[in-house]
């Protein structure tokens, strides 16, 4: 015995991580599997029709200017992370409680992401926009300004959203019939049980961005 807390003694909010992820692998899959179509929408629609694009994402890219520029106007490290973080844990919290409505939010949300970044890679890549004069063309600067934090944000973004997926989907499976009560209120515990680390990872993340990334990017533009 090496005094470790098994699976039989241990308190309801301190699960067995690895086990949980682990049994529910093929959810985190299918996140997974929907952000990367979302990057792929993104980006084949910000090849294949620029502008028009621009024109329907340009409330959300609104937004996070919006964000950024919030970042960018303190020189507070504390601040700076603390602004990203509110906005990733709130976002992360919102798309758990409104996974219930059948999984139409965080199949949105894991679209949306994944397009955004699809679309930026895209514009990126693609023939330049008057309207984003300004937008890198540099594949280490796309990689500096996603990687430090996102290697860490991402993992934490789909595992939300797969808890949110299964709580919206997992009762009305068909192999749920004659237990649909008690597996909404098995996934609802272990939603909560993951928040908690999710919302580690978005901390450790957001101090990674608002300093890390950020200090790679300014460097990048000189």
């Amino acid at each position: 015995m090496n005094g470790a807390a098994g699976p039989v003694d241990r308190p309801w909010w301190w699960p067995d991580y690895r086990q949980l992820l682990r049994l529910n692998w093929t959810w985190i899959a299918a996140a997974g599997a929907i952000f990367l179509l979302g990057c792929l929408v993104g980006f084949a629609s910000a090849r294949v029709a620029p502008e028009r694009t621009l024109e329907v994402v340009e409330p959300v890219l609104s937004q996070l200017e919006t964000l950024a520029a919030q970042v960018l106007a303190t020189d507070s490290p504390l601040v700076r992370s603390g602004l990203i973080f509110a906005n990733n844990a709130r976002a992360s919290v919102l798309t758990l409680l409104l996974g219930a409505g059948f999984g139409l939010v965080p199949l949105g949300v894991l679209l949306a992401n994944g397009s955004i970044i699809g679309l930026l890679i895209g514009f990126g890549t693609g023939t330049p926009l008057p309207t984003l004069p300004d937008l890198p063309r540099d594949p280490l600067f796309f990689a500096a300004a996603l990687l430090p934090h996102g290697i860490i944000e991402l993992p934490a973004v789909l595992v939300i959203a797969a808890w949110s997926l299964k709580l919206g989907l997992a009762p009305w499976l068909p192999s749920a019939a004659g237990a649909r009560a008690a597996i909404w209120r098995t996934t609802a515990r272990e939603s909560l049980q993951i928040l908690v680390p999710v919302l580690v990872l978005l901390l450790v993340a957001a101090v990674i961005e608002a300093n890390v990334t950020l200090a790679l990017v300014q460097w990048l533009q000189g």
